[in-house]
């Protein structure tokens, strides 16, 4: 199968395999919550990594491709414009399906971000950025409950003035009885998405077959490369469309 243009095939693989995983989650999240079905292994250990195996991806995979979009700018906007929609549409859905600083708030405000500070931070060495990027994500994963440590681990807990409003909560510094069924906020996220960068870069310099471009798609991958390439548009669509078909079954 022939494309309209060359693309690196293993990135849009992989951002198909993370979206089905993510309407699979999803329409679990629905069953739960507009249908009240029992799932305890969804609000455990389990439930969690699958959630977080999902954004990871998803977030990861964004960084690495912001320095391949020739227009980052509009990219950016757009993405933020719909975590706008998102937010507006969850609102009205209810409180408990209310999103405020989801994920396409998230990586609409890195890409824009990134504009600016790319001229700075491509001056380092790509494996300290990569490095470092890493150690921030690891050591402000806990920031949004309140300390710095290893991932879950607390190490050092964090003043309560800095946990005031929804400004802070964008930030990370989530204000308290903030709630929003996806949120996402700037730290520790936004180092997650420079890894991916960094690791871009790297590979880009040293010019790895990671990043060869392919303008044929081996048969049994049409379907995951085509879900990568659309997955903005699956992401928005995939809810609406998952109400529809549980309303059907679970009538």
């Amino acid at each position: 199968m022939h494309v309209k243009k060359s693309r690196i095939l293993w990135i849009d693989v992989v951002r198909g395999l993370t979206i089905l995983s993510m309407i699979a989650y999803h329409g679990m999240w629905d069953l739960i919550h507009f249908y009240g079905k029992n799932v305890p292994w969804y609000e455990g250990m389990i439930g969690t990594l699958w959630e977080q195996s999902i954004c990871f991806s998803f977030i990861f995979l964004a960084g690495f491709c912001v320095e391949m979009d020739r227009k980052p700018l509009i990219r950016g906007l757009e993405v933020l414009g719909f975590g706008f929609v998102i937010t507006a549409i969850s609102v009205m859905l209810g409180e408990d399906a209310k999103i405020l600083f989801g994920v396409l708030t998230l990586l609409g405000s890195c890409i824009l971000l990134w504009i600016p500070l790319r001229y700075i931070l491509k001056k380092l060495p790509m494996v300290l950025g990569l490095t470092g990027s890493g150690l921030l994500f690891v050591l402000c994963y806990g920031i949004p409950k309140g300390f710095l440590g290893i991932m879950n681990f607390p190490l050092v807990w964090l003043p309560r003035f800095l946990y005031r409003d929804l400004g802070t909560t964008y930030v990370g510094f989530c204000a308290e009885n903030f709630y929003s069924a996806d949120y996402f906020p700037l730290l520790p996220w936004m180092f997650l998405f420079l890894c991916g960068t960094f690791l871009y870069l790297l590979l880009e310099k040293k010019e790895s077959p990671f990043l060869k471009r392919r303008d044929e798609i081996p048969k049994g991958l049409v379907p995951l490369a085509f879900l990568g390439r659309h997955s903005l548009w699956i992401y928005l669509l995939h809810q609406p469309v998952l109400y529809v078909v549980l309303a059907g079954i679970c009538r």
